[in-house]
C-alpha cells in the first residue's frame, strides 16, 4: 500500500499514461509555470535549461506528451476573425490532465479513511 500522497500521485500518473520520469516533471513543470496566466510562455531552451536535457529531447517530449492527450498548444481568440488561434510556443496540460490530478486525490482521500 502507498503511504505517501506523493507517492500514490506520481505512481497514479505515471501508471495510467505510462511516463517516463522525465515526461512526469515536464508535466509539472508546464503546469507550475501555468499559473499566472493560465499557459506556459517558456521557450523550449528554457524548458530545456530547467529540465537539464536537450532542445531535442524537449522536442521529444513535448510530441510524446501530445500524442498522449496531456498537453496541448495554447490558444487565444481572434475577436477580428472570431476563431481559436494557436498562441506561438506556449504549452497548456490538457484537461485529461487535471481530471487524472482530481481522481488521484480522490483515491487517496478514500484510502486514507480506511
Amino acid at each position: 500500500m502507498l503511504e505517501n500522497a506523493y507517492d500514490l500521485f506520481f505512481y497514479g500518473l505515471m501508471r495510467e499514461f505510462e511516463l517516463s520520469a522525465e515526461e512526469l516533471m515536464f508535466l509539472m513543470i508546464i503546469k507550475r509555470l501555468s499559473k499566472v496566466r493560465g499557459y506556459c510562455f517558456a521557450s523550449k531552451s528554457t524548458l530545456s535549461k530547467i529540465m537539464r536535457i536537450s532542445i531535442p529531447t524537449t522536442y521529444k517530449i513535448i510530441n510524446d506528451l501530445k500524442e498522449k492527450g496531456l498537453l496541448d498548444s495554447a490558444t487565444w481568440h481572434n475577436s477580428r476573425l472570431d476563431i481559436y488561434q494557436p498562441r506561438k510556443g506556449s504549452l497548456v496540460v490538457t484537461e485529461i490532465y487535471d481530471n487524472a490530478i482530481d481522481d488521484i486525490k480522490k483515491t487517496y482521500r478514500e484510502v486514507k479513511k480506511k
